[in-house]
C-alpha cells in the first residue's frame, strides 16, 4: 500500500507507462484495458479520482471496489 508521501509523489510528476489517472466517471472498458496492460507490462498504478492533468477531483461513485472487483467479463 502506498503512504500519501509517495502517493502525492507519483500525481505530481504525472502519467507514464506505470501510472494512469483516471475520474471515477470513466467506463468500465478503459479501466479494464489499463489494467490489462499494467498486467503484460511490468504492472504499475491505476490512479482513480485523479484527472488527466493531475487533479485530485476525488470519488462520487459509492461503487468503485466493487467496480474494479467485478470488471471482468466485459
Amino acid at each position: 500500500m502506498l503512504d500519501q508521501e509517495r502517493l502525492l509523489t507519483l500525481i505530481r510528476d504525472g502519467e507514464n507507462s506505470f501510472i494512469e489517472f483516471k475520474e471515477d466517471a470513466g467506463d468500465n472498458k478503459k479501466i479494464a484495458r489499463e489494467l490489462v496492460a499494467f498486467l503484460n507490462h511490468r504492472g504499475g498504478y491505476l490512479l482513480l479520482g485523479v484527472s488527466d492533468e493531475g487533479e485530485l477531483v476525488g470519488l462520487t461513485r459509492a461503487d468503485n471496489e466493487g467496480r474494479i472487483m467485478n470488471l471482468w467479463p466485459i
